[in-house]
C-alpha cells in the first residue's frame, strides 16, 4: 500500500484512499464504500455485499479526497458535528461492528459513547460493582461555533449531560433519568440494541447532574429533603434492582430493601 495514500491508520485499521477510491482494511477485513447521491446515503461493502448503510451521512470518496489535500480537514454532517479523520474512519468501524442500517445521528452517538468510555472514570469500585462516567465528548468533534470561551467549570459539578454507568456482576448499565422522576439502567446487546434492564420509579432528581457528588462520596439529597445518599449506598440501590430481578421498583421499596431509615 502506498504510504501517502493513508488517511488514518491504528493497530487494527487502515482507512486509504488511491486512483479515487476509498478502502477499509478492518480486523483482516477489506471493505469499499458506495453512494446513494440522494441522501447521500453511505453503502459499506465485504466482498461486494452491503454490510451496513448510513443514512443521511456524505460521500466517502469525496471526503477522503479532502482528508488528501488537507489531513486536518473536519467532516460535517448534517447534526453539524465535525469529525477528524480517526472519527470519520469509527463512524465506519461502529457501523460495521454494531448494526446494518444506521441514521447518521445514531451512529454518530453509537460513536461518541465508545470513544468517551476510552476515557471513563471510576467513581467507586468493589468487587462486584464498578461506577462511575463517561469520558468527556473531544472538542473537535463539535460544532466549533459552540465552543465556549471560557471553561464552564459549573458543568462539571452540576451537568445532566454526564453518561454515568454501572457494572453490576460484570454486566454493564447505562443510567438514564428523566425529569418523570424515573431512573432507568440500560443494557446494550448486540448490533446496538438496547433494553431496559429495570427501572426506579419516584427518583427525585437527575442522578447524572451531580458528578462531583459521586466522586467525593459525600451524603447529599439528589433533591431537597428527603434520604440522603453517597456513591456506595447509590450503588446498593442499582445493585438490588438488577440482582432481584423485576423490571419495575418503586425508590420508596428498596429503600426499605437494604435497611435505609425512611421517613
Amino acid at each position: 500500500m502506498n504510504p501517502s495514500a493513508v488517511i488514518f491508520k491504528n493497530e487494527d485499521t487502515v482507512l486509504s484512499f488511491e486512483n479515487g477510491k476509498a478502502t477499509l482494511l478492518y480486523k483482516g477485513e477489506t471493505y469499499t464504500f458506495g453512494c446513494h447521491p440522494y441522501e447521500p446515503m453511505v453503502i459499506i461493502y465485504k466482498e461486494d455485499a452491503p454490510v451496513a448503510y448510513i443514512h443521511n451521512a456524505f460521500d466517502v470518496n469525496a471526503e477522503c479526497q479532502a482528508f488528501m489535500t488537507n489531513p486536518e480537514h473536519l467532516v460535517d454532517t448534517v447534526t453539524h458535528h465535525y469529525h477528524n479523520a480517526e472519527h470519520f474512519c469509527r463512524l465506519f468501524t461502529v457501523a460495521i461492528d454494531r448494526g446494518h442500517d444506521w441514521q447518521i445521528d445514531e451512529l454518530e452517538k453509537e460513536m461518541f459513547e465508545q470513544v468517551c468510555w476510552e476515557n471513563h472514570e471510576v467513581f467507586y469500585k468493589t468487587d462486584d460493582i464498578e461506577f462511575g462516567r463517561y469520558g468527556d465528548e473531544p472538542e473537535d468533534e463539535t460544532d466549533p461555533s459552540e465552543w465556549d470561551e471560557e471553561p464552564d467549570t459549573d458543568f462539571l459539578e452540576h451537568s445532566e449531560y454526564e453518561i454515568l454507568y454501572v457494572i453490576i456482576d460484570g454486566v454493564k448499565y447505562v443510567l438514564r433519568g428523566d425529569w418523570m422522576s424515573t431512573l432507568s439502567l440500560i443494557i446494550t446487546g448486540e448490533k446496538g440494541k438496547k433494553a431496559i434492564k429495570a427501572r426506579i420509579h419516584q427518583f427525585n432528581g437527575i442522578p447524572e447532574a451531580y458528578p462531583g457528588c459521586w466522586r467525593s462520596g459525600v451524603l447529599f439529597s439528589l433533591v431537597g429533603g428527603g434520604i440522603k445518599y453517597n456513591t456506595e449506598i447509590f450503588c446498593q440501590i442499582l445493585a438490588y434492582a438488577v440482582r432481584t430481578g423485576k423490571k419495575d421498583y418503586n425508590l420508596r421499596e428498596i429503600e426499605k430493601a437494604i435497611g435505609l431509615r425512611v421517613a
